[in-house]
């Protein structure tokens, strides 16, 4: 991500250095949250998430998918995949 340059040049540097910081800082989110989205989707080991309340499963990775299996993650998600593991 490319990062752009502050739009208001009657800034003082310490706006100018706070712009640049957030910009720094919201870089290094997207990419942290792209690697982790990535070892979610790629780790050999089933994984998923549920709401606690319903038992409602809300996400799951492909390796879970296959254990299970589904064919892709929409037909697993709206499965009651939960009561097959009895959580």
């Amino acid at each position: 991500m490319k990062l752009t340059k502050d739009p208001c040049i009657k800034c003082d540097s310490f706006e100018k250095r706070n712009f640049y910081f957030a910009q720094l800082q919201n870089k290094f989110k997207m990419e942290w949250e792209n690697q982790y989205k990535k070892l979610y989707e790629l780790v050999p080991i089933g994984l998923f998430r549920t709401r606690i309340s319903d038992d409602k499963l809300l996400e799951c990775n492909r390796s879970f998918m296959n254990l299970m299996g589904y064919c892709n993650k929409e037909e697993c998600l709206s499965s009651s995949c939960c009561e097959k593991l009895e959580i």
